[in-house]
């Protein structure tokens, strides 16, 4: 039997999915407020908007089938996230939800429009 790449990539997948349901689920019963994944992204994503940006370029990533993406297009979304970071990491903001919504926003049109998988 040989393992292929996508075998490897599933396991990966699987374990690390695994991993953080298990961690989120014992953060969530212990007595402190505020330490899940989700909350610490929540948390995060006020201040950093390269966060935000990211989660949404991966829906766009995986829901943009149809939309053939540009040579240039993964190039210019590390470029984009690189400045984000290093933005976020001089200067942290305070977003409100609502903007960070819209940060979201714009990166699931760029993950969509510059990183789209093709179609099966």
């Amino acid at each position: 039997m040989s393992i292929t790449t996508h075998t490897v990539t599933a396991g990966v997948i699987i374990i690390v999915t695994a991993l953080a349901s298990l961690y989120t689920l014992a953060m969530s019963l212990n007595a402190r407020s505020g330490d899940t994944i989700s909350e610490t992204i929540r948390r995060w994503s006020g201040a950093h908007p390269f966060v935000p940006f990211a989660l949404g370029v991966l829906c766009g990533h995986w829901l943009a089938h149809a939309v053939p993406s540009p040579d240039w297009g993964l190039f210019a979304l590390a470029a984009a996230g690189a400045g984000m970071l290093a933005g976020s990491i001089a200067r942290p903001l305070s977003m409100t939800r609502w903007q960070a919504l819209g940060v979201f926003a714009s990166g699931i049109l760029s993950g969509g429009l510059l990183w789209s998988l093709p179609t099966p």
